[in-house]
């Protein structure tokens, strides 16, 4: 698969793009208008409200040495820093080396990336299963 790069302001590190978002850029003639970060994640929410996403979820906020719980319907919860997240979690589920990821987020240390991580009792069954119940 060829991946175009795209670079990132700041230190201009190359940003690949897969099939899917080549093609999206190839449909509209690489013409992306130019949004702020709240107007993307009002889209975003929108998109996600449109889509069904209506399950509750709980949130839980830290304030001083309290915890406040509340819940929120998904779609309300969904913002580009989600999508980051969920794009690091599915690349190192995925198979791509945490050094290569964090090139390419720009983190600086594997520790501030492993932040983002949530290793899920299906992964871990995944990664025990591949490794111990080979067939």
């Amino acid at each position: 698969m060829q991946l175009t790069p795209i670079f990132k302001t700041g230190d201009r590190k190359p940003v690949y793009l897969n099939k899917y978002s080549n093609a999206i850029l190839e449909k509209y003639d690489w013409e992306v208008p130019s949004r702020t970060n709240q107007e993307v994640n009002r889209v975003i929410k929108e998109v996600g409200k449109i889509a069904g996403l209506n399950s509750e979820q709980l949130v839980i906020k830290k304030y001083g040495d309290r915890n406040v719980k509340s819940s929120m319907k998904k779609w309300e919860m969904l913002t580009t820093h989600v999508g980051r997240h969920t794009y690091i979690i599915l690349s190192l589920e995925g198979g791509i080396r945490p050094e290569v990821l964090m090139k390419q987020t720009g983190h600086k240390s594997i520790r501030i990336m492993m932040n983002y991580v949530e290793i899920t009792e299906t992964v871990v069954k995944e990664e025990f299963d591949k490794v111990w119940n080979k067939k």
